[in-house]
């Protein structure tokens, strides 16, 4: 059983409709988080564990490199839409 193919520029979901310091860097105009649905971490997880072959042992490494990718994904987003 497989999952179905995601396109992950809408899989990453960022928070900006409060402004303030709270979570505007004040020497930036990007939020200063973002926001990652554990649902997206675990479906790229489980891509990647897939990818390795259905190795198992792994899971942290694959929950830890998947929410990493999400979030460069996300400031790439981010860094497009401002420039």
């Amino acid at each position: 059983m497989g999952l179905p193919q995601c396109d992950w520029s809408g899989a990453i979901r960022t928070y900006a409709q409060r402004k303030g310091p709270m979570n505007q860097d004040p020497h930036t105009s990007s939020p200063a988080f973002i926001i990652l649905s554990p649902d997206d971490i675990t479906v790229r997880a489980y891509q990647l564990y897939l990818e390795r072959g259905r190795v198992d042992g792994f899971a942290d490494d694959d929950w830890l490199r998947a929410e990493q990718e999400l979030k460069a994904r996300g400031e790439d987003a981010e860094r497009r839409r401002n420039s």
